[in-house]
């Protein structure tokens, strides 16, 4: 499909020209009109018919093309979207613009939760940089793309799956190489989740103190709390609790100016929020499981609050897991399914997982019996992975 604006914009011939020789493609049927002057939109007739127009054409002449096309999309005052304008960055052989645009449509579509699309958009980025020369530009192209890339790939592959690893082991050395401590802060932090998740709380302790000398290092009380989360949960897993809760009430009590919006998109968490759910796990497992429940309820309004659909799947995944230790297998099946069509609609396979643990849990309980066993199994299984 293609705009009349955008072909006279491309063809640089004169209007009755243009008209002339899309009359002649509608007579012929290879060719359809949509719409109303002036938002005439014209459709090939089938895929082939625009596949054997394209193959007509001189490789140079393709990208020259090419690149006329993306210009005209760039200067569009109503905007292009940044994948299509990619697209033909890439095939007129403007790599480095292909390669931004490719970031920036990730960067949109993480914004909106879609993250699937950055996933797809990010990775098409990364491929590009393979083919710049080796080179601070390169770097910096590939650097920008794995940071991007951090949060959407969590979100649909889960916390600590190989492929977030290996997508975030070459970014910390990239930001040591350019000397990029916000980069370097920022996939040190999504890689100590990583691997925190995946249960190797040596390691992940290791990353955290890191995070918290990095923060102090640059002065920056956002990172620090993010930092004292990722201390305070390391703690938590060790049963260290009174070292959990004085990092996790820090990171409450901090006074540094911050941005929650912010966090949530470079990072995929709130830590205030995290620091709250944590708080309410560890009343619970200290003998006031009263005082936690509330506290965890009012974070799970909180989190909705942002409209930032895994937020409020944490939210509900701690909410079930106190639920499970309060015996409470009515109220834990409600959250967990709840959360677990939230985790489906959004593609959150770690949380998906975690939810049909405390499904089938839940109705073993209410006599649910072998299937429900299952249930709670595979989703153990699946949460390993």
């Amino acid at each position: 499909e293609f705009d009349y604006a955008l072909l006279a914009a491309v063809a640089g011939l004169p209007g009755a020209q243009i008209d002339e020789a899309l009359d002649r493609l509608a007579e012929a049927q290879l060719v359809f009109r949509r719409g109303a002057a002036p938002a005439v939109h014209h459709v090939f007739k089938h895929a082939l018919v625009r596949d054997a127009a394209y193959a007509s054409l001189l490789h140079s002449r393709g990208r020259t093309i090419h690149g006329v096309i993306a210009a005209a999309l760039t200067a569009r005052p109503d905007g292009a979207p940044h994948s299509l304008i990619a697209y033909h960055a890439a095939e007129a052989g403007d790599l480095p613009q292909a390669i931004d645009r490719f970031v920036a449509a990730g960067r949109a579509a993480t914004h909106r939760s879609a993250n699937e699309e950055a996933v797809s958009a990010i990775s098409n980025a990364l491929a590009l940089t393979e083919r710049l020369p080796e080179g601070p530009d390169r770097a910096t192209r590939e650097l920008d793309a794995r940071v991007a890339l951090s949060v959407p790939l969590i979100a649909v592959r889960g916390y600590a799956s190989p492929d977030v690893e290996a997508a975030l082991t070459p970014a910390v050395a990239l930001a040591e190489q350019l000397r990029d401590d916000a980069c370097r802060f920022t996939v040190l932090r999504a890689l100590w989740n990583c691997v925190y998740d995946q249960g190797e709380l040596t390691r992940s302790a290791a990353l955290a103190d890191q995070l918290i000398d990095l923060a102090e290092t640059c002065g920056r009380g956002d990172w620090l709390r993010l930092a004292r989360r990722a201390r305070g949960s390391n703690c938590k897993s060790e049963g260290r609790l009174p070292e959990a809760r004085a990092a996790l009430e820090a990171v409450l009590s901090d006074p540094t100016p911050w941005s929650p919006e912010q966090s949530l998109f470079d990072h995929g968490e709130n830590p205030e929020l995290i620091a709250h759910l944590y708080l309410g796990w560890i009343d619970t497992v200290e003998g006031m499981p009263a005082t936690g429940l509330a506290r965890i309820e009012a974070a799970i309004g909180d989190a909705d609050a942002l409209e930032f659909p895994i937020a409020s799947v944490f939210a509900g995944a701690i909410r079930s897991l106190v639920l499970f230790l309060r015996r409470d297998a009515e109220s834990c099946l409600e959250q967990a399914e709840k959360n677990l069509r939230l985790s489906e609609k959004h593609g959150f396979v770690f949380w998906a997982a975690h939810d049909n643990i405390f499904i089938g849990w839940a109705k073993v309980l209410l006599g649910g019996g072998v299937s429900a066993l299952k249930q709670s199994r595979d989703g153990i299984e699946r949460w390993k992975r």
